[in-house]
């Protein structure tokens, strides 16, 4: 799978808990697209090697094309579809 779309993303800030989620859904490296990057979701994932967070407002192409994965969460996809001007 290349493409993930998750209700949401909540982390408490541990990294453990990010990578459990992460393995149990098949994630291995990639962009995680949220409408905001906590705090939290920062924290959690800086100690996993090259798994990335990005605000759906800072996403470019570059972005994109550069990685295999990426999760959306359904906000940021949303997000996305109305800034690509798509109809629902």
């Amino acid at each position: 799978d290349r493409v993930w779309v998750v209700d949401s993303l909540i982390t408490t800030g541990k990294t453990t808990d990010l990578t459990k989620f992460l393995n149990k859904i098949g994630f291995k490296t990639g962009l995680l697209i949220v409408d905001e990057v906590t705090a939290e979701l920062k924290r959690a994932s800086s100690n996993i090697p090259g798994v990335q967070p990005i605000a759906i407002a800072k996403l470019s192409t570059a972005d994109v094309l550069g990685n295999n994965q990426l999760m959306f969460t359904k906000p940021a996809l949303a997000a996305l579809s109305s800034r690509l001007g798509a109809k629902s």
